[in-house]
């Protein structure tokens, strides 16, 4: 199976990028989250250091200036794609078609969302609303359930 990539900047290139976004099936997202995990704790040694992998998971600018690490997103107070319940410590990647990647190490906690915003037309930007609700459901389903 070969798909075509829908940022229109990877496309330019060939579809080729280091910022086309996360593709793929949820099982190969979950295993990428879960090796993520895993380097941060310390726990798979097979790429890179732990503190190598940290260091990439550091927030670059202080909490409220900026909301990057040296290779994620992380959650801006009030305004992250992560939603309410994500720590600042967390780490995350969105993708253009709405696809997105969230792992909190306070809580040890990976949420991976696969979608396709662009499906129905590319100007439509509720997504973007409607993306930290999902990782709020989640998080308060599973808060529920362990009750």
């Amino acid at each position: 199976m070969q798909g075509e990539v829908h940022d229109d900047n990877a496309w330019s290139l060939g579809g080729v990028s280091s910022h086309a976004g996360l593709f793929g099936s949820i099982d190969d997202l979950g295993w990428f989250g879960l090796f993520i995990r895993g380097q941060l704790q310390g726990i798979s040694r097979t790429l890179i250091k732990q503190k190598t992998a940290q260091l990439f998971a550091t927030r670059s600018l202080p909490l409220g200036r900026g909301d990057w690490a040296l290779g994620y997103m992380m959650p801006t107070p009030g305004a992250s794609s992560s939603g309410d319940y994500f720590s600042p410590y967390s780490i995350g990647h969105t993708g253009f078609t709405g696809t997105s990647f969230w792992y909190d190490p306070a809580q040890d906690m990976i949420v991976a969302i696969l979608s396709n915003r662009v499906a129905f037309g590319r100007e439509r930007e509720v997504f973007k609303e409607l993306r930290p609700k999902i990782h709020n459901w989640i998080v308060e389903g599973l808060r529920r359930a362990s009750l």
